[in-house]
């Protein structure tokens, strides 16, 4: 016991040295918000959307779209992939109405593919615009989206990560939702984070951009087009690997695009255990901090239930009370960088799931890292984990 509670200790170390430089991170971003240059011109755009059964939300979602103020030249792009609802009806009535969306029909995803990364590859073929915005079909963004994300693409600029949210409604959310807006919170700030620190770790496809000549210039997924999760991360890794300063984070509120939260636990379970799927996948140095951090979580959540079984056969709760402190260690770093997110974010309301986000925190990420990096995820109407390469 005496060797985990020393490994405790050095993990505990370096999980606060993580948290202080992630806190850097988000204070770097924060003064430079004020630093936002103006355009020297419009750049084309178009706006790229995958869509698999998505008949409550596309109308919605392309309405928010093809209403941006951007004054340059843009078009909408959406693959409807495979969808065997009433998506592909709803999306031939948009297209006659708007000559500004193109949409195009995927009847199979091709080996050595997964079917995300398939529909964006082809979805870039046949875009004209010089800036690729991306997100989700259940997403809604605001009118000055693409005005605000274009803004961003000064000089030596290749990459723009922005911010998304789970919207919840206010004194009527429940535990469910509030613990998953938040906890969705807490990703999004490593997102930000570590791109203000110039090594970005994740990055979420609801509100993501590239310059088109850059998906060229990487291969596009080449290499990781078999992961199921992570067209957005794992492309972005590739420029990393490169250029990490071509890489830019958004955190102008004109930005901000929100999608609902998961209705059922289980839906959060499998979303949480998927994105875990895909972190072997990372480059070396994001894999050690990652490792690092969930060894941290791991002992901790281990050492409790451990030290309380032992505690109760023993009538000795001294083991108990260590882990415990690990516990409340993690939650008090936690809480100083989730402050500055919510803070930074304008994310107030979701500042009263701290407690139970904190209590369900290590459990939920454990399970779903260990389930996920060894066993299936549910995501959309399938089970699935990797295809093989082609």
């Amino acid at each position: 016991m005496f060797i985990a509670i020393s490994i405790l200790g050095l993990l505990g170390v370096v999980y606060a040295t993580l948290d202080l430089a992630l806190l850097a991170g988000l204070l770097k971003l924060g003064r430079s918000r004020i630093l936002r240059l103006p355009q020297k011109k419009n750049l084309s755009i178009s706006i790229l959307v995958c869509a698999r059964n998505e008949e409550r939300n596309i109308a919605q979602s392309l309405a928010s779209l093809l209403s941006q103020d951007y004054a340059g030249t843009f078009e909408i792009l959406v693959a409807n992939d495979r969808s065997t609802d009433a998506t592909g009806a709803i999306l031939t009535e948009l297209a006659k109405a708007n000559p500004r969306l193109r949409v195009l029909n995927l009847d199979a995803t091709p080996q050595g593919f997964t079917p995300k990364k398939y529909a964006i590859t082809r979805l870039v073929e046949i875009a004209h615009g010089e800036i690729l915005l991306l997100t989700d079909a259940d997403c809604i963004a605001p009118a000055t989206w693409a005005t605000t994300m274009a803004a961003c693409y000064q000089e030596g600029i290749d990459w723009v990560s922005g911010y998304s949210y789970f919207y919840t409604e206010k004194n009527k959310s429940s535990l469910l939702h509030g613990v998953d807006a938040l906890d969705f919170l807490s990703h999004r700030t490593i997102d930000a984070a570590s791109a203000g620190l110039g090594f970005p770790i994740t990055a979420c496809g609801q509100n993501v951009s590239y310059r088109r000549s850059l998906f060229s210039e990487l291969q596009g997924f080449a290499g990781v087009a078999h992961v199921v999760s992570g067209d957005d991360d794992l492309l972005m890794h590739k420029l990393s690997a490169k250029r990490p300063s071509a890489i830019r984070y958004c955190t102008q509120p004109a930005s901000f695009v929100y999608s609902q939260s998961k209705n059922t636990w289980r839906g959060v379970w499998e979303q949480r255990k998927r994105w875990a799927s895909k972190t072997t996948q990372y480059n070396a140095s994001a894999v050690i901090v990652l490792s690092s951090i969930f060894s941290f979580y791991l002992l901790t959540l281990f050492g409790l239930i451990a030290s309380f079984a032992y505690g109760i056969l023993a009538h000795q709760f001294t083991w108990l009370g260590i882990f415990a402190l690990a516990w409340l260690w993690k939650t008090l770093w936690d809480g100083l960088v989730m402050a500055k997110g919510i803070q930074l974010f304008h994310e107030v309301r979701l500042a009263k799931w701290f407690v139970p986000t904190a209590i369900l925190h290590l459990p939920l990420i454990v399970g779903a890292v260990l389930s996920g990096l060894f066993g299936k995820f549910t995501w959309k109407d399938s089970s699935t984990g990797r295809v093989k390469p082609s």
